[in-house]
């Protein structure tokens, strides 16, 4: 099999989306005289029509990768071409990027089509589907260039993305203030991502990842050490983990379609797609790596335990996201860079239902988040009931389902790898225990029970329904294309399709699954039977109360540990009085008064310069002296160094 074939397909999957953005952006405001004057059926269907073309072509360069070809490559245009220097955007589809392709492209055609209903009712929807088209460019930027520096530009174009959609009804304080925490953490975290550029050029010359692959030894293990570091701590902020996943609850101030696409199939995990792409570097850096499993598991924690407290449908969904990042996370330090992938996949089928469905949820009753008001939902809604169910049951590991294999090949390799350990599988565990104990107290706090606060709500509209029940379908079906070695052979199925299908581009790690301390199929039973208690044991404390046994508990989690709190404490309120200081200082003091003083300095100046000019022939030869004495030194000295 060749290294790369020349095709067209790697542009196609990237210009239709951002046709769809020329179109609602600038030419139907255009045509209309004004964006608040555009329709959501017409720039709707335009963004959705322009995702699905970029799906088919995607496909279409799944079926040539399946056939045998080579990484399909097109070179755009060459940005900066020198002697020594030479990058440009090069668009490259291999087994890695054709996989985030047709998730991008796949779960945002469901999404678009779903925003059709969503935003209805909302004046100007160009707007907002134009922000969608656009995003999605920029997340195929970072998944299809074949060098860090445009991933880079796709990297930053989905965060301005990222705050443009999550400011969209920027007219609520709330909404402003959650897109800009949002862009100021995840700048914090891109800082590492532009030092670890900078490292890996001053070193290797080159950014491209064929070149670095080529050229990195086990003998820059020291060297690429510092630039782990730096790119953990970019994909902290991306991806959502401590102590940076504070953006990712408040960027639900959004829409939910926002929500789905960004914070649960794309964005979000963009660190995780770095981590499998330049595996390579991190590979060289095992210390790092065993830090990085370490966080995984404790961010699973941190998102699975607070969970359990929120009241708002969407907050609830928000730190399961954070939650499943940290399994992600988990995954990738201990090497076990396929199941990483392989729940980033599951992860956008069934957290994007779930936050499409709870969408659902919040459209029938008029805008409601808060659970307290809701409940008996389930007759009235019976298809956002039943695909949230599915959806549910994914998320919890309920054998067959898809977060069932996802999940337990993540906690298998966390005690069975060389990097893993049983305190990392017993973190995994405890999280996922926790997962489907908040997964039950939103389904009974939303669908089940009796009725409260008069909300009665009413099923969404086709347009809406449609993509929860595809989502659906994947989430249950779509665990299948990663069943483990132990149940494929007991029960003849194909083993781990998608690992198979990654090792050419991301080497499967040595393991020898007889050495695992504990068996796969044992791993599997254990994260079944923590399931079911955990949804009994859900089932039995919510059942009158939707508050925890311990008070004192429930308002620790409520909170949210008072991270938010500490942060403002330690770093904004202290960058809010430098500010205001520098402010008063510079503004009140210096720059008020520079006017008088450039003032009062000219006229004195020009009082002392007047007195040259008096005519009087020896100042003037004292002057043509200075200056050329002034001349003849500055030679000197020049030609002396």
């Amino acid at each position: 099999m060749s290294d790369f074939v020349n095709s067209n397909l790697p542009l196609w999957i990237l210009l239709l989306p951002l046709c769809g953005f020329a179109f609602n952006g600038i030419v139907y405001p255009l045509l209309s005289r004004g964006v608040s004057k555009t329709s959501h059926l017409i720039s709707g269907g335009v963004a959705t029509l322009a995702m699905l073309a970029s799906f088919f072509f995607a496909f279409s360069g799944f079926r040539e990768l399946a056939a045998g070809s080579g990484a399909l490559h097109t070179t755009v245009y060459q940005w900066v071409a020198m002697s020594d220097f030479s990058v440009g955007l090069n668009l490259q589809l291999d087994r890695l990027s054709s996989i985030m392709a047709l998730i991008i492209t796949g779960i945002g055609s469901l999404i678009h089509l779903y925003s059709i209903g969503y935003m209805s009712h909302e004046k100007g929807a160009a707007r907002f589907f134009a922000y969608l088209n656009l995003f999605c460019f920029a997340m195929l930027i970072l998944v299809l260039s074949d060098n860090l520096l445009f991933v880079f530009f796709g990297w930053e174009g989905v965060g301005l993305c990222s705050y443009l959609l999550i400011s969209y009804w920027y007219g609520d304080a709330a909404n402003a203030d959650a897109a800009r925490k949002a862009f100021l953490v995840n700048r914090v975290g891109d800082f590492g991502f532009v030092l670890a550029m900078c490292m890996l050029y001053a070193k290797f010359g080159t950014l491209a990842f064929s070149q670095l692959l080529a050229q990195i030894t086990p003998e820059h293990a020291t060297y690429l050490t510092g630039v782990a570091v730096l790119l953990f701590f970019a994909a902290t902020g991306k991806s959502a983990q401590f102590p940076l996943y504070v953006w990712l609850p408040d960027a639900m101030a959004g829409p939910t379609p926002v929500s789905a696409l960004i914070h649960a199939a794309t964005m979000v995990t963009a660190g995780v797609y770095l981590f499998a792409r330049l595996h390579f570097v991190f590979e060289l850096a095992p210390a790092v790596m065993t830090v990085v499993a370490w966080v995984g598991a404790l961010t699973a924690l941190i998102g699975g335990t607070i969970a359990l407290a929120q009241n708002d449908i969407k907050k609830v969904l928000a730190y399961s996201t954070v939650s499943q990042l940290g399994f992600m996370f988990l995954a990738t330090g201990v090497g076990a860079y396929h199941a990483a992938v392989f729940h980033l996949m599951t992860h956008a089928f069934f957290k994007a239902l779930l936050f499409l469905g709870a969408g659902s949820v919040i459209h029938a009753c008029d805008g409601e988040q808060d659970m307290r008001k809701m409940g008996g939902l389930r007759k009235a809604l019976p298809i956002t009931h039943a695909t949230m169910l599915i959806g549910s049951l994914a998320i919890m590991g309920v054998p067959l389902f898809s977060g069932f294999f996802s999940k337990d090949e993540i906690l298998f390799m966390a005690e069975a790898m060389p990097r893993g350990s049983m305190g990392l599988f017993a973190a995994g565990s405890l999280a996922a225990f926790l997962t489907a104990i908040y997964t039950i107290r939103m389904l009974r706090m939303t669908f089940w029970g009796e009725a409260r606060s008069g909300i009665h709500g009413h099923e969404s509209p086709w347009v809406m329904t449609l993509p929860l029940v595809v989502l659906a379908v994947l989430a249950t079906f779509g665990g299948f294309l990663g069943v483990p070695h132990e149940l494929a052979h007991a029960v003849g199925l194909p083993t781990h399709l998608l690992g198979e299908w990654l090792t050419p581009v991301v080497p499967v790690a040595a393991l020898d699954l007889h050495a695992a301390p504990i068996s796969e199929g044992m791993v599997s039973v254990i994260a079944t039977a923590l399931s079911v208690i955990g949804i009994f044991l859900g089932l039995a404390m919510f059942k009158k109360t939707f508050t925890l046994p311990s008070a004192a508990l429930g308002k620790l989690l409520e909170g949210k540990y008072f991270v938010d709190e500490i942060y403002t404490s330690l770093f904004v309120r202290p960058l809010y009085w430098m500010g205001d200081l520098i402010a008063r200082t510079l503004e009140g003091r210096l720059m008020q008064n520079l006017g008088n003083w450039m003032g009062v300095g000219s006229s004195w100046s020009g009082d002392r310069l007047r007195a040259l000019q008096g005519g009087d022939l020896q100042i003037f030869a004292l002057i043509l002296l200075a200056g050329l004495s002034l001349i003849v030194a500055i030679s000197l000295f020049w030609t002396n160094v």
